[in-house]
This record gives C-alpha cells, sequence and structure tokens, in this order.
C-alpha cells in the first residue's frame, strides 16, 4: 500500500527533536511547549510556513516561537518556562548548523559549538555527549531513508518549462529489456493498462522524494506538472491509493496533475471533487472549447502546445507552453 513519504519523513523528525528537547531541559519543559518548539521548526524547516522576518533560518524560528510562546498560553508559567525555551532554541541553532551549513568553515563553528555545549552542560547531569552523537546518527538516518526511497529501475527526469521553477517531471525506465521487443511494443505496454498504471504510483513516490529534497534544500517554489492515469477515476481503491501519496496540502500544491480537456469533460464531476478536495490539475488544451473559457479558471495551470491558438488564451496568466 502506498504512503506519504514526506509526512513520514517530517513526522520522524518531529519524534526525535521532542526527544532532543526533553534531554537538554531534563524533561523539566512544560509538553505543550515542547509541541510548540518542534511544530514551529519543522513547520518553518519543510513547509516553509512563516514569512520570513530575520534573514537566519533560526533568527525566524526564535522569532516566531517566542512570539507564539508568548502570546499562546495564559495557565502556563511562562517565568519557569522561558530558560527551557531558550536552551531548546540553542539546540535548534546546533541542529540547523549541522544540517544546512554548507560553508567551507562549517566544521570550525560546529567544534566551537559543541565545545561551548559540554562547557555549559558539564555539571548538569545532562548527557550532552550522548545527545551529540544521537543527533548526528539520526542525521545520518535521514539521509539514508532518503537514499533508500530511491529505486533501482526508475528514476525520474526534469523538463524545464516557459515558468521558472516549474517542471514537467516523468518516469525513466532502467530496466534492461531483451532486443526482440520493439521500442514501439516497450511503450505500448509501459504507457497502458495496469502496467501503466503501477509505474504511476513509482512515479509519484519518486516525485514527493523530489519534492522533500527541495524541502530539506529549502527549495520551496519548485512545483511538478505530473501525469495522471484517468483510468483510475473509475477505480477508486487504486484511485486512493495513489493520492494517498500525495495526501498534504503541501504536496497538493507542488503536485499539479496533467489532464486533458477532453478527459476532463467526460470525468468532469470526479476532477472537479478533486479539485475541490485541494488537488492541483493542469489542462492541456487538446481540442477545441466551444463557448465561453470561464471554466478554466478551476485549473491551477493552461498548458498549450505549438496547435493551440494562443491568442484566445491571452487573458489567462497561469499559461504554460509544452
Amino acid at each position: 500500500m502506498a504512503h506519504n513519504i514526506f509526512r513520514e519523513y517530517v513526522d520522524y523528525d518531529k519524534k526525535v527533536l521532542k526527544e532532543y528537547i526533553n534531554t537538554i531541559t531534563a524533561k523539566k519543559i512544560n509538553n505543550k511547549v515542547c509541541n510548540l518548539i518542534v511544530k514551529v521548526y519543522t513547520d518553518s524547516r519543510y513547509y516553509n510556513a512563516f514569512e520570513p522576518v530575520k534573514k537566519n533560518f533560526v533568527d525566524n524560528i526564535e522569532y516566531y516561537v517566542l512570539g507564539n510562546y508568548l502570546n499562546k498560553y495564559t495557565k502556563i508559567d511562562k517565568r519557569k518556562n522561558l530558560p527551557f525555551v531558550i536552551d531548546s532554541l540553542i539546540l535548534l541553532r546546533y541542529i540547523s548548523l549541522l544540517e544546512m551549513d554548507n560553508k567551507k568553515n562549517k566544521e570550525k563553528k560546529v567544534s566551537k559549538f559543541e565545545e561551548g555545549f559540554k562547557n555549559k552542560y558539564q555539571n548538569s547531569g545532562i548527557l550532552i555527549n550522548e545527545l551529540i552523537r544521537k543527533i548526528k546518527d539520526n542525521i545520518r538516518k535521514k539521509e539514508r531513508y532518503i537514499e533508500k526511497l530511491a529505486s533501482e529501475d526508475f528514476s525520474v527526469s526534469k523538463k524545464n518549462t516557459d515558468v521558472k521553477n516549474i517542471f514537467e517531471i516523468f518516469l525513466d525506465n532502467t530496466v534492461k529489456m531483451p532486443d526482440i521487443y520493439s521500442d514501439i511494443a516497450i511503450n505500448r505496454v509501459y504507457n497502458s493498462g495496469l502496467i501503466y498504471e503501477d509505474r504511476m504510483l513509482v512515479l509519484y513516490l519518486l516525485t514527493v522524494r523530489e519534492l522533500l529534497i527541495d524541502s530539506i534544500n529549502q527549495k520551496y517554489d519548485n512545483k511538478y506538472l505530473i501525469e495522471f492515469p484517468v483510468s483510475l477515476l473509475e477505480k477508486r481503491n487504486k484511485l486512493v491509493n495513489l493520492l494517498r501519496i500525495i495526501e498534504d496540502d503541501y504536496l497538493k500544491e507542488r503536485m499539479i496533475i496533467k489532464i486533458r480537456y477532453s478527459e476532463y469533460n467526460k470525468y468532469k464531476e470526479q476532477c472537479d471533487k478533486l479539485i475541490h478536495e485541494g488537488y492541483s490539475f493542469a489542462v492541456i488544451i487538446d481540442e477545441k472549447i466551444k463557448g465561453s473559457l470561464t471554466l478554466l479558471k478551476v485549473f491551477t495551470y493552461i498548458l498549450l502546445n505549438e496547435k493551440s491558438d494562443k491568442t484566445r488564451f491571452s487573458e489567462f496568466d497561469n499559461v504554460i507552453n509544452i
């Protein structure tokens, strides 16, 4: 059964971050405050959920953590918990240095940070060396997770469009087929029927992997135009399984499902329902549209090719030429 690897990754990070904070504060921090810090960090780190008010990523986190902390809770002893909040933010600064800093002097900065940690907590009873080791082990574990998501038999390729940060994404087959099969025969098998539907599951998983890597690298603007097996609109269970892979608002906004206008006309009710649920669609204009073009406003993008009458779509600012 397909699963949401993006959410799985973020949920794992939330779990270990909470463990780190409880360790650095000797479990004295209020649980709600701890959850708040973790949520602000991961929402900003992976979903770019907060408007940047500071140039430095962690400075931005501190701004929103302290702002939310001071305003959110009325029944929690803020004075008592504030030192634990500060300790937690220092810890997040260290983690961000390990994961996000690619400058040449990184190793020196890491050593200096760790030395400061050891000096601060040497008489506190907190096993700071063990915490540092655990943080580094978990970073390697997350890196291995990303590596394991890659497929030996398939990879993805990206094609630029005429709009910045928007790419078409395709599934490439790396399985060596016997020479007795022609390219035409292979393409016919791969691009139709049950095999095509199953290949699309792989494509969606690998595209989410690309978006996860983008997010880790703080490239939040990338969007991918992706194929869609319309035959699944008549197979509810398989459709649910496919969409479960991208069942996340962040992913729905960045994985743009391509559908031909003729297919949309045939499955209009099902497509409109998915659009209402937040899934993004791009319509490929493959036939002449009679009457008003107003109905096209439900689509995130309108895809035109060299045969399209482009003057007719001049009123739209979401046109992409493919």
